[in-house]
């Protein structure tokens, strides 16, 4: 069971790659209504994996930012870690 959980949040990372390269929006230069849309799906993620329990909504919305600034940091490395990879073949 875990491990369909992991290759789920494993796909689901590597489809936000994809997506982010087709659209061609670098990490942290995306619309504001996008990054609003992400963090509220990042919030009800944060709420899921409590149970559904209620606790601190100001405290999620701000784990959710700092969850995805971390997401688009490591995605931004990935991808320029790509570009150089290809740039050198």
């Amino acid at each position: 069971m875990r491990q369909d959980k992991k290759q789920k949040k494993e796909d689901r990372q590597q489809g936000e790659v994809v997506i982010r390269e087709r659209s061609g929006v670098e990490p942290g230069y995306e619309d504001e209504n996008l990054r609003h849309e992400r963090t509220k799906i990042k919030v009800y993620e944060l709420f899921a994996q409590r149970g559904y329990m209620p606790g601190d909504d100001m405290q999620d919305w701000f784990d959710a930012e700092q969850l995805l600034e971390e997401e688009d940091r490591r995605l931004g490395e990935e991808t320029e870690n790509r570009r150089e990879k290809i740039t050198h073949s």
